[in-house]
């Protein structure tokens, strides 16, 4: 199952769903690094999903794992729009190398 954490992860869905839903439970939307592992631990959720800051971080999985800022995002260039170039967005946001 999957629930959208429409809130912010403390007062959003998923741990709801936690007591009703005994499977595999994956929440995603709102979530730093910090919520994600602690919503993992205290078993409100079995994985958490990172959609967005996976667009403007190329390497989310090394941010994630050394506690690296994550890129801003702009959401403007997620989607194709007049007027925005198609690169622009998915393929020009920076690796933490590029940053230093």
């Amino acid at each position: 199952m999957h629930a959208a954490n429409v809130q912010v992860p403390q007062v959003g869905v998923t741990r709801h769903f936690r007591d009703a839903y005994k499977g595999v439970l994956v929440t995603a939307a709102g979530y730093d690094r910090e919520d994600a592992i602690k919503t993992v631990e205290e078993g409100a959720a079995d994985l958490v999903a990172f959609g967005r800051d996976f667009i403007a971080n190329p390497d989310l999985v090394e941010r994630l794992r050394i506690g690296a800022e994550f890129n801003a995002q702009n959401v403007k260039t997620f989607y194709p729009q007049p007027g925005v170039p198609l690169e622009s967005g998915y393929t020009d946001y920076p690796f933490l190398t590029q940053k230093q």
